[in-house]
C-alpha cells in the first residue's frame, strides 16, 4: 500500500509503527455552525481510508476532534445570547446527524478541546520548561525559530513566513519576540470563557488542542495525521512544532491532505453565494450521493461541485444500488442448493475486479479507479445473474459487491428496502382497484425489482400482474439501465383496440426472441401493417376466412424448431412426419431424415410468408376500397346538408299552402336516402358471428 506522504512529496510504502496497527488522527471541525460541504470532504475521504485500513486487517484507532472553544463559537454565543457552551454543544449534535447521513463511521475517540485544557497546559509548561515558549504577561508564545525544522511541511522558508492567519488576536501581541511567534495561551477577555493556569485565567491557542489530544489518545508518535490541505500552514506546521518539541520524536509518519472543493469553478464563498452546507445538499440530494460525488475524484485532486455533476453521481450510485436490489429479489426467489460448477467459475472470475479495486486503493486510495472496478463487477453481475441461478451463487455476487461498496461507505441496500415496502403498498392498491373494478385508480406500473425473469434473462411478465384485460397499456414502467446493464427485454403486451390474433401469436413472446426465427421477425412486422390497415376500416369480405389462416400460420412461425419437429406438429404441418414410424428412434437412417426436415425448415417458412403476403395485399385493397365508399357518403353527406339549407331558404321566402307541402316532399327526400344508406352500411358491417361492427367511439362504422 502507497500512502502519498506531504511531508515527503512522493508515495512512500505504508509501514505502520506497531504491526496490525493503524494510529490515525483527522483534525475535526470548529462547531459554530453546520458544517459545510468543505467540511465534508475530508470526513468522507479519511474514513473510507479507515476504511479500507479495516478491511485490509489492520486494527484502526480512529481520532477526531471538535473543536468547541474559539472566537467564531464565542461571537455566535455573544450574537445568539447564549453560553458558548450551548452554541458548541448543538452543532456537535447538528454535526454527527450529517455525518451519519454521508455514512461516516464513528470515530474511536472525538475529544472535545474543553474537556483537555489540564493536558494543554501541561504540554504548554514543558515547551516553557524546554526554552520553546515563554510567557508575556500572562500570554505564552511558541518561539518559532528555535525549532529548526520549521516549514518542512509547507516547505516554506522560515525567512519569508509570516505569523500564521489563525493566530489569536491579544493585547500585548507587540511584545512577541518575534512576529513569526505563535500563541499557545491567551488571557480571558470580559464575557469569554475561561481556565485557570499558572500564567492568566485564559484559554489555549487553536494549535495546541491538535498536539495535546493526539498524544493522549494515540501516542506521541502516530501512523497518520490528515486533514485539509488548508490546514498544511499554520495548523499543521505549528503542530509539528509543538509536538516534536515537547516529545522528543517524531510527530507523524505519513501526512495525508485533501485538495479544496470549488463550486462551479469558484471558491466557495458567502459573498459569491455559492456557499452550501451538507444540510443544503441532504433537502436536494440523499447524502449517500454527496459521498458517491467526493469520492468520484482522487482525494488530492481538486473537485468542483455542481448540480450536474451531482445528477451524474446520482445516476451511478442508483447504477449499483439497482444490481443490488436485483440480486437481493433474485435471490429470494431462487432455487436452493449448491453452487454449480459453471456458477463457481463466474465467482472466481470476479477475483479479477477485487484485484482491480484494490490495486486502485493501494495506489493512495484512488477512489475513483476503484469505483471504475465496482461498476465493472456491476456490469458482470448484471449480465450473469437470473432466475435460473441459484441463491448461493447469487448472494455470493452480492456479497462481492458489498464487501467493495461498504469499503467506500457507500449504502446499496437501504433503498431497495425502502422500495420493497413501495412496491407491496402498490400492489395492494391494485388489487383492491381491480376488486372495485376501477382500474382508472389502479396503480400503472411497477419498479423493476417485481419483474421475473425467465431463461437468458428474458422478461417473462410482471409479478402479480393482475391488470384486467380491459386496462391495456403501450408498455411498462421499467426503471431505465444503463446501456451494458442487465439486457432487461420488455413483453410485447397487447395494446387496447389492437387485433385479437396478435396478442394470441405475438404479444406473449419476448421480443429479443425474434432472433430465434428470422422469419418471425418478417411476419411480425407484416401482421403490425395488418393490424394498422384493419384499424382502419372494419368490414371486409375475407376476414373470417383470413382469421383462421392467419391463426394456422402464425401457430407455426411463432414456435421455435424444436417445437415444429414435434410428432403432432410434423403430422398436422409437414407431410415428411408420416414417413416417421414409431420406432424412429432406433433407426440411424431415420435420423438422417429427420435432420433433413431440419434443414428444410427454413425453406418451408418462406413459403409460408407467400399466402400470407397475397392475403396482405387483399386486405389492402379492401380496406382502399371501403376508403373510397366513405369518402362518397361523405359527398352525399353534404350535399344533403346544402339541399337542407336551400329549403331552409325558399320556407322563408313562400309562405303559401302549396310552397309549404312542396317543401315538406323535398324535406323527406333526404332522410328516405340516408335511411337506405345506412341500412346498406348496417348491411355490410355485420360479420361471421351476425353483430355488428363498431369503431373505437362505439358507432357504426362508415
Amino acid at each position: 500500500m502507497k500512502i502519498y506522504n506531504t511531508l515527503t512529496r512522493k508515495k512512500e510504502e505504508f509501514q505502520p509503527l506497531e504491526e496490525g496497527k493503524v494510529k490515525m488522527y483527522v483534525c475535526g471541525p470548529t462547531v459554530y455552525n453546520l458544517i459545510h460541504i468543505g467540511n465534508a470532504r475530508p470526513m468522507i475521504i479519511f474514513d473510507t481510508v479507515r476504511r479500507y485500513m479495516e478491511y485490509k486487517g489492520y486494527e484502526v484507532n480512529y481520532v477526531s476532534n471538535f473543536t468547541d472553544v474559539d472566537d467564531k463559537i464565542i461571537k455566535k454565543a455573544i450574537e445568539e445570547g447564549v453560553s458558548a457552551e450551548e452554541i458548541s454543544t448543538r452543532y456537535i449534535k447538528e454535526c454527527k446527524k450529517d455525518m451519519a447521513g454521508m455514512n461516516v463511521k464513528p470515530a474511536t475517540t472525538n475529544p472535545l478541546a474543553t474537556q483537555e485544557i489540564g493536558g494543554m497546559i501541561d504540554m504548554i509548561q514543558t515547551l516553557i520548561d524546554k526554552g520553546y515558549a515563554y510567557n508575556v504577561n500572562g500570554t505564552v508564545y511558541y518561539r518559532t525559530r528555535k525549532f529548526e525544522g520549521y516549514g518542512k511541511l509547507s516547505k516554506k522558508n522560515i525567512d519569508d513566513l509570516e505569523a500564521g492567519h489563525r493566530d489569536i488576536k491579544v493585547a500585548g501581541e507587540s511584545e512577541k519576540e518575534d512576529p513569526l511567534d505563535f500563541v499557545l495561551w491567551k488571557p480571558k477577555k470580559e464575557g469569554e470563557p475561561y481556565w485557570e493556569s499558572p500564567w492568566s485565567e485564559g484559554r489555549p491557542g487553536w494549535h495546541i488542542e491538535c498536539s495535546v489530544m493526539s498524544k493522549k489518545y494515540l501516542a506521541d508518535e502516530i501512523d497518520i495525521h490528515a486533514g485539509g490541505e488548508d490546514l498544511i500552514f499554520p495548523h499543521h506546521e505549528n503542530e509539528i512544532a509543538q509536538s516534536e518539541a515537547a516529545n522528543g520524536v517524531p510527530f507523524a509518519k505519513y501526512w495525508m491532505h485533501n485538495a479544496f472543493l470549488n463550486i462551479d469553478n469558484k471558491k466557495m464563498s458567502k459573498s459569491l453565494g455559492n456557499f452550501f452546507t451538507v444540510r443544503d445538499i441532504s433537502k436536494e440530494y440523499d447524502l449517500q450521493v454527496l459521498r458517491f460525488f467526493m469520492l468520484s475524484a482522487h482525494y488530492r485532486n481538486p473537485i468542483n461541485f455542481s448540480h450536474d455533476l451531482m445528477e451524474s453521481a446520482k445516476n451511478g450510485l442508483d447504477r449499483i444500488v439497482t444490481a443490488v436490489g436485483n440480486l437481493t429479489h433474485l435471490a429470494e426467489n431462487a432455487q436452493a442448493g449448491a453452487m454449480t460448477d459453471e456458477e463457481k467459475a463466474l465467482i472466481e472470475k470476479t477475483a479479477e475486479m477485487t484485484a482491480k479495486f484494490e490495486a486502485a486503493m493501494e495506489d493512495d486510495f484512488n477512489t475513483a479507479d476503484a469505483i471504475a472496478a465496482v461498476f465493472e463487477l456491476v456490469k458482470f453481475a448484471n449480465s450473469n445473474s437470473s432466475a435460473d441461478n441459484t441463491a448461493e451463487y447469487l448472494n455470493a455476487l452480492k456479497a462481492k459487491i458489498t464487501a467493495l461498496t461498504d469499503v467506500l461507505g457507500l449504502i446499496t441496500e437501504k433503498e431497495a428496502e425502502m422500495l420493497d415496502e413501495e412496491i407491496e403498498n402498490l400492489i395492494a392498491q391494485r388489487q383492491q382497484a381491480r376488486k372495485d373494478r376501477d382500474f382508472a385508480k389502479a396503480p400503472r406500473y411497477l419498479p423493476a425489482y417485481r419483474v421475473e425473469t425467465g431463461k437468458n434473462n428474458r422478461f417473462r411478465g410482471i409479478v402479480h400482474d393482475d391488470f384486467d384485460s380491459g386496462r391495456r397499456f403501450e408498455s411498462p414502467d421499467i426503471a431505465s439501465l444503463a446501456p451494458d446493464d442487465t439486457p432487461f427485454h420488455l413483453v410485447a403486451l397487447d395494446v387496447e383496440h389492437r387485433h385479437r390474433i396478435l396478442n394470441r401469436s405475438l404479444g406473449r413472446h419476448p421480443l429479443d426472441g425474434l432472433h430465434d426465427n428470422p422469419f418471425r421477425l418478417l411476419v411480425g412486422a407484416h401482421l403490425r401493417l395488418l393490424d394498422g390497415l384493419v384499424d382502419i376500416g372494419h368490414g371486409s369480405c375475407l376476414r373470417f376466412g383470413a382469421h383462421i389462416l392467419h391463426q394456422d400460420i402464425l401457430s407455426l412461425l411463432t414456435a421455435h424448431a424444436a417445437y415444429l419437429l414435434q410428432p403432432d406438429i410434423l403430422f398436422l404441418y409437414h407431410p415428411v412426419g408420416l414417413l416417421l414410424p414409431p420406432f424412429q428412434h432406433g433407426n440411424v437412417a431415420l435420423h438422417l431424415l429427420f435432420e433433413l426436415v431440419v434443414l428444410a425448415h427454413p425453406a418451408f417458412e418462406f413459403l409460408l410468408l407467400l399466402p400470407q403476403t397475397a392475403l396482405l395485399l387483399l386486405d389492402t385493397l379492401f380496406a382502399l376500397i371501403e376508403l373510397l365508399v366513405a369518402l362518397i357518403h361523405r359527398t352525399v353527406v353534404v350535399a344533403l346538408e346544402l339541399n337542407e339549407l336551400l329549403l331552409g331558404l325558399k320556407y322563408l321566402l313562400l309562405l303559401d299552402d302549396l310552397s309549404f307541402g312542396l317543401r315538406l316532399f323535398e324535406n323527406s327526400l333526404p332522410f328516405l336516402f340516408q335511411a337506405l344508406l345506412e341500412y346498406d352500411v348496417r348491411y355490410q358491417n355485420v360479420d361471421a358471428y351476425g353483430s355488428h361492427r363498431t369503431d373505437n367511439a362505439g358507432k357504426y362504422c362508415c
